[in-house]
């Protein structure tokens, strides 16, 4: 579904990562580990075509979005399947619930289908039912978090990207995320989880990458992963 090779990317002058080799299958969960400043958020909005890279390739579902002499636009890319749930949700705070949920849908233009998708959203967020006449502004955390995933959602992704699932909220909130992204794997959509709370990425993905200073360490099933003495050293304080 996803292969990214040697993926080098960063800001200007500054080099955020180094030759990054990452791939998740067809239907997989896979989460990316790492401490803020990794590049983790980096790595995803290389994947979505918010970078440019500076070198290496990224081909998804069988093609080039990325590589030498292409770089297909963010637009482009969600149309072909990728979406994005950035960290700090960025929605309409003045905007209704309904609104920016709706927003995921930019690239269908058929009202009936739009509508249908919300139900779809409504389903497997029913706290964001509740909301959906509500400025979004008013939302707890955990529920802007699942307006933003809803969103996301919205342009029918093969590829659902999302960048810290879990961070700032109460691990209640984050238990209900947790069984939401269960859900949403389970209907065959890929998802690639950005993730500092190790415990939670791993209970959510069945493999992941650990990434330090822009190069990825470390990478493997979740259950190795946990009892790995690295990883419970530098982030569970084992």
């Amino acid at each position: 579904m996803l292969k990214i090779a040697k993926l080098s990317a960063g800001y200007a002058d500054t080099q955020v990562l180094w030759d990054i080799d990452l791939y998740i299958k067809k239907g997989e969960t896979v989460a990316l580990i790492g401490s803020n400043g990794a590049g983790k958020s980096t790595l995803l909005e290389s994947v979505i075509g918010l970078v440019k890279p500076k070198s290496g390739s990224i081909l998804f579902d069988g093609k080039a979005v990325f590589g030498e002499n292409i770089n297909i636009p963010t637009r482009e890319r969600v149309k072909i399947g990728m979406s994005l749930a950035p960290q700090g949700r960025h929605l309409f705070p003045d905007m209704t619930v309904e609104e920016n949920i709706a927003l995921g849908a930019f690239v269908e233009k058929d009202r009936l289908k739009i509508k249908e998708e919300l139900e779809k959203m409504y389903e497997l967020f029913p706290r964001v039912y509740e909301r959906k006449n509500h400025p979004a502004g008013k939302l707890s955390g955990g529920e802007q978090q699942m307006v933003a995933i809803a969103r996301a959602l919205m342009s029918k992704p093969k590829l659902l990207m999302i960048d810290e699932l879990s961070l700032g909220l109460a691990p209640v909130i984050v238990d209900v995320l947790i069984e939401i992204i269960h859900d949403i794997s389970k209907s065959g959509t890929s998802l690639l989880v950005v993730e500092q709370d190790v415990q939670v990425a791993l209970s959510v993905a069945k493999r992941a990458y650990v990434l330090e200073t822009g190069r990825i360490v470390m990478e493997g099933k979740s259950e190795k992963l946990l009892n790995n003495p690295q990883i419970q050293s530098a982030y569970l304080g084992i």
